[in-house]
């Protein structure tokens, strides 16, 4: 029962740590999204100088308010902000891959949003997540392929806001990446440091404990064992200087009666009365 509770304490620990690092990595996250993000969205309405404003302009300004929200909002917990982050770069890319395709700077943005579902959600919700953004790359595809869909008029390839914004979600990208990853790197290290302490500690306390193991060779008569050289020695010296144990001497009740007959009778019922009464206590 005790080992199951000790057990059961070790995994909540285990738990609680994952969790605070995980909550440490995304807080970091939720930062560099919240510069990028704004400058990303800054450098995009001096675009909309060139290209004129689209609906996409106010999906990506809701989006970057709310990103900014939460990278600085104090009532919130990590498991709450979570979600919306991802809601938010989602409403992001939205805006940006259905009305520019993959020539938005946008198409970072469901890449970013993977990495952090992979950090904080469970594999399974990480795959649903990836398969909806390709089925919104697909559809996104066929609306522009079949006319649905048109790009604006004036050209995009040739236009220096359009590549500042571009880069600026490439920046995005690669910053969130590169965090998540280095910063992983940097907490394996730190386990792996620790787990060669501990090692150490317990190489060092292992050459510290005695055992005994093996065939001993007792005498039949009087109890001595033989020692590695040939000789004989009593069994509690024995045991003293091959193991950690010591001994506290007392007579059993058998010997009592040989010994001291005109005692026996009353110590023996006095040390049963106390040994009662210790179980009666422990229960």
């Amino acid at each position: 029962m005790w080992q199951h509770d000790k057990t059961e304490i070790l995994d909540h620990e285990k738990i609680d740590c994952e969790t605070r690092l995980k909550n440490q990595l995304i807080e970091k996250i939720m930062y560099v999204t919240a510069f990028t993000g704004l400058i990303a969205f800054i450098i995009a309405q001096i675009r909309m100088l060139h290209l004129g404003w689209h609906h996409r302009d106010l999906l990506q300004a809701v989006a970057t308010g709310l990103i900014l929200f939460l990278a600085f909002s104090r009532t919130l917990n990590i498991q709450h902000k979570v979600p919306f982050l991802i809601a938010a770069l989602t409403l992001a890319a939205i805006g940006g891959i259905g009305t520019l395709g993959m020539l938005s700077g946008m198409v970072f943005i469901f890449p970013i949003s993977v990495v952090i579902m992979a950090i904080f959600y469970p594999p399974k919700a990480t795959i649903i997540f990836i398969l909806c953004a390709l089925l919104f790359y697909g559809a996104i595809a066929f609306g522009f392929c079949s006319g649905a869909l048109e790009l604006p008029e004036k050209p995009l390839m040739t236009n220096p806001r359009h590549w500042g914004v571009y880069i600026a979600c490439a920046v995005f990208f690669f910053l969130i990446a590169t965090v998540a990853i280095y910063n992983y790197r940097k907490i394996t290290r730190q386990l792996i440091h620790q787990i060669s302490d501990q090692r150490d500690d317990l190489n060092e306390a292992f050459k510290h404990v005695k055992t005994l193991s093996g065939l001993l060779p007792i005498c039949a008569s009087c109890k001595k064992i033989r020692d590695d050289s040939g000789y004989w020695d009593q069994l509690e010296n024995y045991i003293l200087n091959h193991s950690d144990a010591k001994f506290s001497h007392a007579i059993c009740p058998i010997c009592m009666k040989k010994l001291y007959p005109e005692f026996a009778d009353d110590v023996n019922e006095q040390v049963e009365k106390e040994l009662h009464r210790k179980d009666d206590s422990s229960e």
